[in-house]
């Protein structure tokens, strides 16, 4: 068997058994994912502050002059959120885009409204 053939073969097993393993299963979200997913639209859609309050719960968006200080920074949920009844709290790290600089871990909250995670406070400070 030539070296391409053993290479196809390989890759051919390796994709079998990850079939195997769950393939059909659709793997719940972790609350980090979730969360994550909502920050990662969030940044990008913070050039236009506008859109930015429909990541915020009824009510709970800054005043539209504000939201301009998420525009050119990045969020990463760094552990696994706490839940605690409808609210989960998780610590958001903020980077700067424009030079990666890290601006600070804040605590952010957020829940849930019907199929959607919203952001219920999002400091920066």
């Amino acid at each position: 068997m030539s070296t391409p053939c053993i290479r196809t073969a390989i890759a051919a097993i390796g994709l079998i058994v990850l079939a195997g393993c769950g393939g059909d299963e659709k793997r719940e979200q972790s609350q980090k994912e979730a969360l994550e997913g909502v920050l990662s639209s969030f940044s990008d859609q913070a050039s236009n502050p506008k859109t930015l309050k429909v990541y915020f719960s009824d009510g709970k968006a800054p005043a539209e002059k504000d939201l301009k200080a998420y525009q050119n920074k990045s969020y990463m949920v760094t552990k696994e959120p706490k839940v605690e009844g409808g609210i989960v709290t998780a610590r958001v790290k903020v980077m700067d885009e424009k030079d990666g600089k890290e601006l600070g871990t804040f605590t952010w909250t957020f829940a849930r409204n019907g199929e959607n995670w919203k952001i219920e406070s999002a400091p920066l400070q």
